[in-house]
């Protein structure tokens, strides 16, 4: 497994794959280079 982690807590994640801006709330190893995130999209302003 790799050491680095692709993403990480607190990053915002935008992309047309989201209604709208997503915070990482959490990420975990899933595999072989495979990461399992939490995601949260009620972003405080």
């Amino acid at each position: 497994m790799s050491e680095a982690t692709p993403i990480r807590d607190g990053q915002i994640l935008t992309g047309h794959l989201f209604s709208e801006p997503m915070r990482v709330e959490t990420v975990r190893p899933n595999g072989l280079d495979s990461w399992l995130a939490g995601l949260d999209g009620r972003l405080k302003r």
